[in-house]
């Protein structure tokens, strides 16, 4: 990656990742959206290069959020997060997990703390964001 290029986000999942990689220009970010499934090259029938997407490009933030709820990234692992966009990706996640929470599970906490000790480095429990049960 170029010295103006930066990951902003990468999620995981069993099997594959998808990243949002931003481009710093002169006027701003753009961005561009990726997965790798390679893991499930193992099997005889396929090449890695089949399971690596193309990179799909956006102008705007909001655009990017467009590409990644392609998939559904706020529910797959965290892995890391750029500082520079960590209140703007937990505003995301939050605003996701909380249209998709309808029964109040454990999963959706525990999904909300890895996100928020990637983007922040701090549990949810520590800045009293909820109580503990």
């Amino acid at each position: 990656m170029s010295q103006d290029t930066h990951v902003i986000m990468e999620v995981g999942a069993w099997g594959g990742s998808v990243t949002l990689v931003g481009i710093k220009t002169s006027t701003g970010w753009r961005f561009a959206c990726t997965t790798d499934e390679s893991f499930f090259s193992f099997m005889d029938e396929f090449t890695p290069d089949q399971f690596r997407s193309t990179w799909n490009i956006a102008e705007t933030w909001e655009d990017a959020l467009a590409l990644l709820d392609e998939y559904p990234w706020a529910s797959l692992f965290p892995i890391r997060v750029h500082p520079e966009f960590a209140q703007r990706v937990w505003n995301a996640v939050a605003a996701r997990i909380e249209a998709r929470q309808t029964d109040g599970s454990a999963f959706h906490q525990d999904n909300l703390e890895r996100w928020h000790k990637v983007c922040f480095d701090k549990p949810i429990r520590q800045i009293g964001l909820w109580d503990d049960a």
